[in-house]
């Protein structure tokens, strides 16, 4: 899919497109990619799991763009899949990790598998082959958007924060129980349980160090 984006306005959307950051899934408060006029508007309509330019260099006048993945490996237990989760370097107001995925903001002229392969090297330690992208996720703050990649044929290795997080895989229900650093990270895991919900699996398995434990 290649976009070109010009006449900008509204956080970077082309004029007249709803703010992707006020929409909001049916009975719940996160904030997502689910709205059909504006997935129209920006993308021709593609499903949210299916967002994607491909690697390309996003102009930096849409928005201030984070790339990230989420590690997935087959299942062991019944489950379609399993994904990594890491924890985060902020903890809730008891003292319990927050859990994230890796992610980091995109520099200008770079593409957003590279800042997402680099990422997950950097915060969880893994390499792997990027696949599907989930698509765009709003966070927090309504001018930063995420794209999240599947990372698959995941390997586990030894990285520099490991003094500083945790990684660990779950199924994707138990990954929904945690307590999440952000809330756009719930819907990553939606997204991909939509995504295997039309039929597509999940085949890899984890290798390296770290690659069995999980629950």
């Amino acid at each position: 899919v290649q976009i070109q984006l010009t006449g900008l306005d509204n956080g970077g959307l082309p004029k007249g497109t709803p703010p992707i950051a006020a929409v909001s899934k049916a009975g719940s408060d996160r904030s997502s990619l689910t709205s059909s006029k504006s997935m129209t508007a920006l993308f021709g309509g593609l499903p949210k799991y299916s967002i994607s330019v491909k690697g390309e260099t996003i102009p930096r006048s849409f928005s201030r763009i984070s790339a990230g993945c989420i590690p997935v490996r087959a299942p062991s237990n019944g489950e379609k899949a399993q994904v990594l989760m890491i924890t985060s370097l902020s903890t809730t107001p008891s003292g319990e990790p927050l859990w994230t995925l890796p992610k980091g903001e995109v520099v200008p002229e770079e593409k957003s598998t590279s800042a997402a392969q680099r990422e997950g090297v950097e915060e969880a330690g893994v390499t792997g082959s990027l696949s599907q992208s989930l698509g765009y996720f709003p966070t927090e703050d309504p001018t930063k958007f995420v794209e999240i990649f599947l990372l698959e044929d995941v390997e586990e290795i030894e990285w520099a924060e490991r003094y500083l997080r945790e990684r660990q895989w779950f199924t994707i229900h138990d990954a929904l129980r945690l307590p999440l650093k952000h809330a756009y990270i719930a819907d990553v895991l939606d997204a991909l349980m939509e995504w295997l919900s039309d039929g597509n699996e999940v085949t890899s398995q984890a290798t390296g160090c770290g690659g069995d434990k999980g629950r």
